[in-house]
């Protein structure tokens, strides 16, 4: 009997799902998976495009980066007195 107290009290808090409820969400979670499959799509679709302008980023990154510490390294090592400590590129 506790069992079927149980169950009516879920079915009055609304805890129980209709069938149409169910189908509904099926139908929902379906139409959003053909989304992200169009999206997913499209950005691959993007990324190919931009890969020849995107993949050599990284290495002018690391390039940029080694000059940057080397310029470091040259000007901590120059006091503010000495004038032959221009800068060279």
């Amino acid at each position: 009997m506790r069992l079927q107290a149980a169950r009516q009290e879920a079915r009055d808090l609304g805890l129980v799902l209709t069938e149409e409820a169910v189908s509904m969400a099926d139908a929902i979670g379906d139409s959003l998976d053909r989304v992200k499959s169009a999206i997913s799509a499209t950005v691959f679709e993007v990324d190919a495009a931009l890969a020849p302008m995107l993949l050599p980023a990284p290495e002018n990154v690391k390039n940029i980066a080694g000059w940057f510490n080397r310029r470091a390294k040259t000007s901590s090592s120059c006091s503010s007195r000495q004038s032959n400590c221009s800068p060279r590129l």
